[in-house]
């Protein structure tokens, strides 16, 4: 059954977890935690790379200079 659903199910949990954070601590500061787990994420994925952090920060930059561009 895992396998099969697996997609589905994550989904459902995350989705839940997302309503009680809402309801509980409100809209913003839900954004406000995502936004800082998903940049912890993202520089933790280099440390597991084994990158340098000179990358991360060129990439940060590259990141943040093209944020409204059209590609």
């Amino acid at each position: 059954m895992w396998k099969e659903y697996k997609g589905r199910i994550i989904g459902a949990i995350i989705g839940t977890v997302l309503a009680i954070s809402f309801l509980t601590i409100g809209f913003w500061k839900t954004i406000f935690l995502i936004t800082f787990a998903l940049i912890g994420l993202f520089i933790g994925s280099f440390f597991d790379n084994k990158e340098k952090i000179n990358d991360l920060i060129y990439r940060l930059k590259e990141i943040f200079t093209n944020i409204g561009r059209e590609r």
